[in-house]
């Protein structure tokens, strides 16, 4: 269960180690929005949507919910941002 998250939030954000702020910036740049590879390896597939500053935003608010215990309403500017 997301606990109010919607589907794609899930895969974009809560699965996506970009959007949690654990991987380096120079390899955000180089994924989609979902975290792939914007050159994926043989099998993979990308949707090559690239937003960097969204997914950069949400890894922003992801490390300040875990250090300041934020508990969700603060992801909704973030939310009407990835529409």
């Amino acid at each position: 269960t997301y606990r109010g998250w919607f589907v794609d939030e899930g895969f974009a954000i809560t699965r996506n180690p970009d959007a949690r702020g654990e991987t380096p910036l120079l390899d955000v740049l180089q994924h989609d929005f979902w975290g792939t590879a914007l050159v994926p390896p043989e099998g993979y597939n990308t949707h090559k949507s690239f937003r960097p500053l969204v997914t950069l935003l949400y890894a922003v608010e992801w490390q300040a919910s875990a250090r300041f215990g934020f508990q969700g309403l603060e992801m909704q500017p973030m939310r009407l941002l990835s529409c």
